[in-house]
């Protein structure tokens, strides 16, 4: 039984190069996927509620729900930044803003994993406050008129799960 040698052709310049492209090629195409796929540690941020078009004078209350491939959806505890406070200005840092005057301003929110920017738009003509009525200078609270019909049809006609319990 003889060996063989198998004999490369000899290595040329273009081959090289040919050879270095190729290769650069598919290390950068690696790292597009690995910039596009984000790191194993980060989560998406969805914030609610969905609305980002303001009146001056509106407040609104922002929550975090933070979302991780592999586990459940939790409200995440997010600390919440504005970039023009003279636009959207920041009330309380539990996510509670302030639409102040006409424009346009970026709202920053962060959770240890995650960082999210949102576009936040105001718009239109101001809203007065709403007045608040002490409950003592009221004679009557009329809401058993309103909300008990409603609440006993939903229960009675819509029942979940034998709810009510009826005894017999």
């Amino acid at each position: 039984m003889s060996l063989t040698q198998i004999e490369s052709p000899p290595r040329t310049l273009r081959s090289r190069r040919t050879r270095l492209a190729i290769t650069s090629l598919l290390l950068l195409c690696l790292l597009g996927l690995l910039a596009t796929s984000g790191s194993p540690g980060t989560a998406e941020l969805d914030i609610f509620p969905k609305h980002f078009l303001l009146q001056p004078g509106e407040q609104i209350h922002y929550t975090v729900l933070e979302r991780s491939e592999g586990s459940q959806p939790r409200f995440a505890d997010a600390k919440f930044a504005t970039e023009d406070p003279e636009i959207v200005r920041l009330i309380e840092p539990t996510g509670v803003f302030e639409a102040v005057r006409p424009g346009r301003t970026e709202l920053v929110v962060r959770t240890p994993t995650s960082e999210r920017r949102l576009t936040v738009e105001v718009a239109g003509r101001a809203q007065a406050p709403m007045t608040a009525v002490h409950h003592s200078t009221l004679r009557e609270i009329v809401a058993d008129e309103v909300v008990v019909p409603f609440l006993d049809r939903m229960i009675l006609e819509f029942p979940v799960a034998g709810y009510p319990y009826r005894c017999l």
